[in-house]
């Protein structure tokens, strides 16, 4: 069951039931909105991570006597709900 899901069926559940609703509800849309803020700080979380990948290739490239990196590419995999790994690779130009 999806979050959309999970929140439909909660209401559902409640309706005919405000006082157990006025405690719920409530906490449903504080969800809402951290499942939101998580989505926004995991992509920021990813952006940096990305450009750290970047400068890392560049020194090693540098480091390897590369004037640059070109056909650079990114993969992000999901692990789990908690952790995510990110590669990076390219080809040196010399």
């Amino acid at each position: 069951m999806g979050a959309a899901g999970f929140e439909q069926r909660v209401r559902d559940l409640v309706l005919d039931l405000p006082f157990v609703a006025a405690v719920v509800l409530p906490l449903l849309e504080a969800r809402s909105a951290l499942r939101m803020q998580l989505a926004k700080l995991h992509k920021m979380l990813l952006d940096q991570a990305r450009a750290e990948l970047s400068l890392r290739m560049l020194e090693a490239a540098n480091a390897k006597g590369a004037v640059g990196v070109v056909n650079v590419r990114f993969e992000a995999v999901r692990i789990n709900n908690n952790a995510s790994e990110l590669l990076s690779y390219g080809t040196l130009v010399y």
